[in-house]
């Protein structure tokens, strides 16, 4: 559809000299073939900001069930979607449905980002920080320029991840780890959770709080529930229960 509007954009202009009305028209039709895709787009993003974990699986579930290797990519979409909204049993036990297939060899780094997730959010953290750093260090795959550099973003994102919940960031992890929150939606909240850790650590309430606002009501199954309750006490300064052990 792209491609198609472009063609008649350039078409209008080529025509709107002599026929300035059939320019308009095509420009019409141009702005008309966009506007289904851009609002498909918006609506995906908004359900992923909103934290809906089983919305999000269920958007998703119908389409990796009749993909190729089903076997590996439907336990493993679940999960990630489970992971990236703080259910840490619910993609603990989806990670445990995986079967080995031709794709998992290819689903390698998928599976260990999402039990990255998990061990950062509830569990261990050094283990955490060590698989990040593996992951940072694998080999780019085979894609373009644009794909590389958000694949180098992710894995640097999740490296700010985890040393944010285990309170031992590192120059630039703020600055990461709130670019990915706004560029991308499904782990907008992880990256936002760990950011604020880092900006009450340096003392800036502030800026924490900016990161904590508009965060949706998070059922029991997540831990992000209680990260959130953490934090605004820490932001607010109503921290009687001393240092929580989560975030």
């Amino acid at each position: 559809m792209f491609v198609v509007s472009a063609a008649l954009v350039a078409l209008s202009v080529h025509l709107s000299l002599d026929r300035p009305w059939l320019a308009i028209a095509l420009l019409i039709a141009a702005v008309g073939a966009l506007i289904p895709p851009w609002w498909a787009r918006r609506r995906f993003r908004q359900l992923l900001l909103s934290g809906d974990a089983e919305r999000v699986v269920e958007a998703w579930q119908e389409a990796a069930e009749q993909g190729p290797h089903s076997e590996t990519t439907t336990p493993l979409v679940a999960a990630t979607a489970f992971a990236a909204y703080g259910w840490v049993q619910e993609a603990r036990k989806h990670l445990r449905m995986l079967r080995p297939g031709p794709a998992w060899e290819a689903s390698a780094e998928h599976r260990m980002f999402v039990e990255t997730m998990l061990e950062a959010f509830d569990g261990d953290r050094d283990q955490a920080m060590h698989m990040a750093q593996s992951i940072i260090g694998l080999p780019l795959p085979a894609v373009s320029p644009k794909l590389k550099q958000q694949v180098v973003l992710l894995r640097a994102a999740l490296g700010a991840l985890s040393r944010a919940f285990a309170h031992r960031s590192a120059a630039g992890d703020l600055d990461v780890l709130e670019h990915t929150a706004r560029t991308s939606p499904l782990v907008s909240w992880a990256m936002r959770y760990a950011a604020a850790i880092i900006a009450i650590d340096r003392g800036e309430s502030m800026r924490a709080a900016s990161l904590l606002s508009g965060a949706p009501q998070w059922p029991p199954q997540s831990a992000f529930r209680q990260f959130h309750e953490e934090l605004i006490n820490k932001v607010t300064g109503d921290d009687r229960a001393g240092t929580p052990p989560s975030a």
